[in-house]
């Protein structure tokens, strides 16, 4: 790991998005997550304000906003506090909050986010955003060759902000983005190295052409759609089905890249049963989005040639379609006639990355 000096430099850090490809819910029981990083990142700068118009706070700019906010880091105690209470539910205000917080932020500082996902898509915008801004706050205020917080440190502050919004949170995201790729993630272990198993890459996989990612629905709130399906996954005897099903996936994987002879009619097969008992599962909820459910059981070979699936918190997020690239034309049209304007990402490789104008830093 090498790291940046810099002090006035302006630093960019780019944090790809991210999908769930099975385990959720289960992993906060103890089971396995497996997910993957896409190739579209968030992108965090962090330079000296250029006009000095934040008068000794942090100016604040996001392509999602139609104009910047000033958070004030100097104000008097009172005057913090009702800041903290207007801004508190904004996860970029909160971040660069705890940034300024923790580099010892000085005044007429510029931090300024531009996203190539919008955060209906459900890829990870919000964990993406937490972990850009830290880590952009971390390399603006180093003048030294040793961090003052370590990336893992900096990992679980970012997590515990995420924590605090949502309440469940299993922190696989801030994982999977900060090392990029494939990866499976238990919270049986203790550290984030060691909680996290690497895979080799989708995007260089045959699986790269069975597993598609679509979104551009109108999304779904994440703490609400959490709550839901959390109480209705405590009210039934699920628990055990979800955990075997995370298993199972992962078994597939490992089996799929353990032969390389196997033939992609038969990867597509074992995919689409476990994807039909994903759906015999999860179609029970009250947050499954059950008019799409019922318009893609009207369409030829559903959970037969190919099958679709929600992911991450579930409802109307980003979808994963288990398929060949033949038959998910219909689909699309379906999601189109729903008022989506779906939009397909494709599996990255990379991590969390930063650049200065002394040089670029990256995850090991």
């Amino acid at each position: 790991m090498s790291f940046i000096k810099s002090s006035t430099n302006l630093i960019s850090v780019s944090v790809p998005g991210k999908v769930m490809l099975s385990g959720e819910y289960a992993v906060l029981k103890g089971g396995i997550a497996v997910s993957s990083t896409i190739d579209s990142f968030l992108t965090v700068e962090a330079s000296q304000d250029p006009l000095e118009t934040s008068n000794g706070g942090i100016l604040i700019e996001s392509d999602l906003w139609k104009k910047p906010q000033l958070l004030e880091i100097n104000s008097s105690q009172d005057d913090a506090k009702e800041a903290s209470r207007q801004l508190h539910s904004d996860p970029l205000v909160e971040s660069v909050r705890l940034g300024a917080k923790l580099f010892s932020v000085g005044g007429n500082v510029r931090v300024a986010v531009r996203s190539d996902f919008p955060p209906a898509h459900g890829v990870g915008s919000s964990s993406a955003l937490r972990l850009g801004v830290l880590f952009a706050l971390r390399e603006f205020t180093k003048v030294t060759e040793t961090p003052t917080i370590s990336d893992f440190d900096l990992i679980t502050e970012a997590y515990n902000l995420q924590k605090a919004s949502q309440v469940y949170a299993s922190g696989y995201d801030f994982a999977n983005q900060y090392f990029g790729g494939l990866i499976s993630f238990s919270l049986q272990k203790e550290s984030w190295a060691d909680r996290v198993s690497s895979c080799p890459p989708l995007s260089n996989s045959p699986l790269k052409d069975l597993i598609h990612i679509i979104a551009g629905g109108r999304g779904a709130p994440t703490s609400q759609t959490i709550e839901t399906q959390m109480g209705w996954l405590e009210s039934g005897t699920r628990w055990n089905q979800l955990i075997k099903l995370a298993e199972n996936f992962s078994s597939l994987l490992q089996s799929f890249y353990a032969s390389t002879a196997t033939n992609p009619d038969t990867i597509l097969k074992c995919l689409v049963q476990w994807s039909s008992a994903h759906h015999a599962l999860f179609s029970g909820s009250p947050a499954y989005p059950h008019h799409l459910d019922q318009a893609f059981q009207n369409l030829p070979g559903y959970n037969h040639d190919w099958s679709v699936k929600t992911t991450g918190a579930g409802g109307e997020d980003a979808l994963l379609f288990f398929g060949y690239e033949k038959d998910i034309s219909s689909v699309i049209n379906t999601l189109k006639r729903f008022g989506w304007s779906p939009f397909r990402y494709k599996f990255g490789t990379k991590g969390l990355q930063w650049k200065s104008r002394k040089g670029v830093g990256a995850t090991p």
